[in-house]
């Protein structure tokens, strides 16, 4: 046995026979005080949510991070204040604590790895609550960080669970870190149609909708030609909130500016061979 594990199991030994030694009366006031104590940690905790929910100055991606490590801090300090008042010596204690903390290192390897991971990511703000993001096992907005994992959120109502571990260490498209994004949707025309008036069709409808932005200013293009039709793709920037309101109504309106400017969508023609 070497000495450090040898001088380990004398302060495990040595916190046992204090334990063993005190009095029924010391037990109970250990006790009452870790309750005590307890309760505090409670009430701090509960004041730190609400400072976290007022102020502006801390990102929400780091609130439950910040909630958590106060929490569990205050609870081991609340243990090792209760065990000092039968006796128990504060450097025995740390040293019992060491034992339990590498068997648990050892088994929560992979836990731990998504704790250290969702500390990078909120202290690299690569993304933050809010955000849309595209991973490769998953795209949604981002709805909470916590220690282990970060749960996204998509319009279909379902939640995608990513270990933080995978996420720092694998490419993450943030969509919407700049607050804007832009639409590309492509329209059909029929060839009969010249691109100045399929063009004046759809600016007329992007001139309609008040959440699409001036800046930059919005574009139409000629993007493909099919066989019996052409692609026309439009290009406009939204607020991120705005981006699939945007994208509904353009739709709608689209349909109806098409159908007053008499264009149609396509022409598709079918070749018929006939034999005798």
């Amino acid at each position: 046995m070497s000495t450090d594990n040898l001088i380990k199991t004398e302060d495990a030994q040595q916190v046992a026979n204090i334990l063993q030694s005190a009095s029924a009366q010391k037990l109970v006031t250990a006790a009452a005080l870790l309750v005590g104590l307890l309760i505090i940690t409670h009430f701090l905790v509960a004041l730190l949510k609400r400072f976290l929910k007022k102020t502006q100055r801390i990102s929400k991606s780091v609130h439950t991070l910040l909630i958590y490590t106060v929490r569990y801090v205050l609870i081991l300090l609340s243990v090792m204040i209760a065990a000092n008042s039968v006796g128990v010596p504060i450097t025995a204690f740390v040293a019992l604590f060491s034992i339990f903390g590498v068997a648990i290192s050892l088994a929560l390897q992979g836990v731990l790895a998504n704790v250290a991971g969702g500390i990078i990511l909120v202290s690299g703000k690569q993304f933050e609550v809010g955000d849309y993001i595209e991973t490769a096992s998953g795209s949604g907005t981002v709805e909470d960080i916590s220690m282990v994992y970060t749960r996204l959120g998509n319009p279909g109502g379902t939640k995608i669970y990513l270990p933080n571990s995978a996420l720092y260490t694998s490419p993450v498209t943030n969509v919407t870190s700049s607050g804007k994004r832009r639409i590309a949707q492509v329209y059909t025309a029929a060839y009969q149609h010249s691109p100045e008036e399929v063009r004046a069709a759809i600016e007329e409808v992007l001139s309609q909708l008040d959440t699409v932005l001036p800046d930059p200013a919005p574009s139409v293009v000629v993007d493909s030609y099919a066989r019996t039709y052409v692609n026309y793709k439009c290009f406009c920037w939204t607020k991120t909130a705005d981006y699939w309101p945007t994208i509904h109504k353009m739709n709608e309106l689209m349909y109806q500016a098409f159908a007053k400017h008499h264009i149609e969508w396509a022409d598709p023609k079918v070749a018929v061979v006939t034999t005798d």
